[in-house]
């Protein structure tokens, strides 16, 4: 998004999501992204995966860290 509001070129991401999914949790904290849980196709998630937050809105890497105990 453009600081005027409007919106740029969509670009393809260098980086990757680690596994796509979908009703997961995502929270912002401490210059992070953190999505937490969520479906992959029928499947329950319990793991977290995160990437820090650039400064232009961009993403970094993504990352899993250990799942959560259920």
């Amino acid at each position: 998004i453009n600081m005027d509001g409007t919106i740029a070129t969509w670009t393809n991401a260098v980086n990757r999501f680690v596994d796509a999914r979908y009703a997961q949790r995502s929270v912002s904290y401490d210059g992070y992204l953190n999505v937490i849980g969520g479906m992959t196709g029928s499947t329950a998630r319990s793991d977290v995966q995160y990437s820090r937050l650039a400064g232009d809105g961009s993403l970094d890497v993504w990352q899993s860290d250990i799942p959560l105990s259920t």
